[in-house]
């Protein structure tokens, strides 16, 4: 077992990677007691933050986010292997840094690993909506809102076709807006009713695509279907 590409002063992101895929194989028991023997014999324990996040363990992210508390290389290495994290434990540290906003940079990329990470969750579709809801409150870009759009727009989640309607006014947000919850409509019937026919209406103004015309009689269908 080559754990000495581990090291600390000369390694690349592909030995890092290599490591990973090698430490992988292991029990991640065994991984974490490997890890943290070479972290307690290393004057510089953070290079060690990848690995400890490869192994997807809750005390792993424990150890993670102490080393996020420290100043310098150890926040950096810290919150660089935080967002590669993937388990949904991550969600947590990652919004409330998405939240505390310090620093812009760290934001945006918590975002980032946000959205990828609740959306390729196995939680349902309404678990996945109310985290996602929370990440557009932090969400720096207009990138990022439509991805998060597109991701709620597969929900099937009543609250997220409530929250999509206020997009439906912005014009960088419209047109992604107005998929998301037509897509939400039309794939949950049980959702017909005077709020979802309100906002029906507005998807069906504001729809600029070139199949506007064919969505919007496609709108009208759902409306004949629901009376």
């Amino acid at each position: 077992f080559p754990v000495t590409i581990l090291g600390e002063s000369k390694f690349s992101t592909e030995l890092q990677a290599a490591a990973n895929a090698v430490l992988s194989k292991l029990p991640v028991k065994e991984q974490l007691s490997l890890i943290a023997d070479r972290m307690k014999k290393s004057e510089k324990p953070y290079v060690y933050y990848s690995s400890l996040a490869n192994t997807g363990a809750k005390q792993a992210l424990e150890s993670i986010l102490t080393g996020y508390q420290q100043p310098g290389k150890s926040a950096e290495a810290a919150f660089k292997a935080l967002v590669s994290i993937k388990t949904f434990d991550a969600v947590y540290p990652l919004l409330d840094i998405a939240r505390a906003g310090k620093n812009a940079s760290d934001v945006s990329k918590a975002v980032d690993a946000l959205i990828s990470l609740i959306s390729s969750s196995k939680k349902t579709g309404i678990v996945k909506a109310n985290y996602l809801q929370e990440v557009m409150l932090v969400a720096k870009t207009d990138k990022q809102k439509v991805a998060i759009l597109n991701q709620l727009g597969g929900t099937t989640s009543f609250q997220a076709l409530l929250f999509i309607e206020q997009f439906l006014e912005n014009s960088q947000l419209a047109e992604p807006a107005a998929q998301a919850g037509m897509k939400i409509a039309l794939n949950t019937p049980e959702f017909a009713g005077v709020v979802t026919r309100r906002t029906m209406t507005k998807i069906s103004s504001v729809l600029s695509n070139p199949d506007a015309a064919y969505q919007r009689q496609a709108i009208e269908t759902i409306y004949r279907d629901w009376e």
